[in-house]
């Protein structure tokens, strides 16, 4: 916070905002794809809108910010946010089962999203706090009561994607942070085993065990077996196999920008946000959407390189955290569409639609580029 040195201007990363800004263009040519058959290119204009927004609010971050100011506030961060996810359980409209969105005019806005830098900022804090220090399985208690609130409170929206994203943070930033790697290992092998566990009690027990939601738990079943959606993948199981379909349409090559058969016929569901992957996969083909997978991986490359660089641990925390949270987006959406893991409707950075998660990347990464940019002591 404060006013702005322009020498921080030198400092800037112009290859990670470049990055960025590639991908947005991306997004906004696979979007429109997307969605021309059913004649909603207004979701192109407003797309573009939240790109410009958020670029600016990520440079805005980066130049005025300081980040290591956060921790002064960031407790009332996480209270505000705590209080509006309990908030939204109550005042938020149910669409499709979910009570995750609420109406600003005409945008739509997810308030969990912008709970994940949030959280990023108190495990930073506190994993910085306690650098050098032996690592004990009670450390993870406080880690737990920090995470624990707020993805108690996705969960019961019910959003179970989001709370992915939360151990995917969580993960990510222990794991920089020095956690030996063979614990953490044996947490995702006993998390695993645990959620595969209650799912089968669940279908073995239905009337005694409720833990999910009859759509979320047919999405597990689905995901094994698309055809045992109980109408013969015309169902649940409609989702995965289409985005096959519209994967192995796309062949070597491509149908380019004008030829996807899945996508113009309105065969593929949520083109524009879950499926968007699927829809480049479609349209570019395997060369094209290699060339985009590996857009991605550099940006996440360039942006955890920037994350090393930081003055001080809670820097490389913080930016560690945000790329957890884009891999963990990038790997599930990817997942989602070839069939290695089930759907949760995360969308795919800066390439799918949606003003939410758009702004939290971009937020993101600029706490990340803030604390890049303020790596070395400025002398000129």
């Amino acid at each position: 916070m404060g006013v702005l040195d322009r020498r921080l201007l030198k400092t800037l990363d112009l290859p990670l905002i470049a990055l960025v800004m590639v991908l947005m263009a991306c997004g906004l040519v696979l979007i429109a794809v997307a969605v021309r058959a059913r004649g909603m290119m207004d979701l192109v204009e407003k797309q573009a809108i939240f790109a410009a927004v958020g670029l600016v609010l990520m440079l805005a971050l980066t130049l005025w910010v300081d980040y290591r100011v956060l921790p002064r506030i960031q407790w009332y961060l996480y209270g505000a946010a705590v209080a509006g996810l309990a908030a939204m359980l109550v005042v938020a409209p149910e669409i499709n089962g979910c009570r995750c969105w609420i109406q600003a005019g005409p945008v739509s806005i997810q308030p969990a999203e912008f709970v994940k830098p949030i959280l990023i900022l108190v495990l930073a804090d506190w994993l910085a706090r306690r650098e050098d220090r032996p690592w004990t399985w009670l450390d993870l208690v406080p880690v737990a009561a920090m995470v624990a609130p707020p993805a108690l409170l996705v969960l019961k929206q019910p959003d179970l994607g989001t709370v992915l994203v939360f151990a995917g943070i969580t993960g990510g930033m222990l794991l920089m942070a020095g956690y030996p790697l063979g614990r953490l290992a044996a947490l995702a092998v006993g998390g695993l085993a645990a959620a595969v566990a209650l799912v089968w009690a669940q279908l073995r027990f239905p009337d005694r065990i409720a833990l999910l939601e009859p759509h979320q738990l047919m999405r597990l079943v689905v995901f094994l077996n698309p055809y045992n959606d109980g109408q013969n993948g015309l169902g649940a199981g409609y989702h995965v196999l289409q985005a096959r379909l519209a994967v192995g349409n796309g062949r070597l090559f491509g149908q380019g920008l004008t030829g996807p058969t899945q996508t113009a016929t309105s065969f593929l569901p949520e083109p524009q946000t879950d499926f968007i992957f699927a829809v480049a996969a479609e349209t570019l083909g395997f060369v094209g959407t290699t060339a985009l997978v590996l857009l991605l991986l550099t940006l996440l490359l360039r942006a955890l390189h920037d994350a090393t660089q930081a003055a001080d641990t809670y820097g490389m925390l913080l930016g560690a955290g945000v790329v957890a949270m884009m891999a963990t987006h990038f790997v599930i959406n990817a997942g989602m569409t070839v069939g290695l893991m089930p759907i949760t409707g995360l969308p795919l950075p800066f390439i799918s639609y949606g003003g939410s998660n758009l702004m939290t990347n971009c937020i993101g990464l600029g706490l990340l580029m803030s604390a890049y940019a303020r790596r070395h002591k400025i002398l000129f």
